[in-house]
């Protein structure tokens, strides 16, 4: 993706003022850094991951 598409979704991320370094294509077409506070379904993809893990220690606290 070209450096200024790289994307600024709101996310857990930015909340703390921690952005995520990703590589981007400059103005030259060559490969380069940019910073990115967030993308959605990268976002989502988490929070889906983090209640999964949240259900499973949930349930192996019932087990114990």
């Amino acid at each position: 993706m070209k450096k200024e598409d790289v994307p600024q979704d709101k996310s857990n991320l930015g909340s703390a003022n921690i952005r995520e370094m990703v590589y981007a294509v400059d103005d030259d077409g060559k490969y380069t850094t940019s910073l990115s506070t967030g993308w959605d379904p990268k976002t989502i993809a988490l929070d889906n991951a983090i209640m999964e893990i949240e259900e499973r220690i949930s349930h192996a606290k019932k087990r114990c």
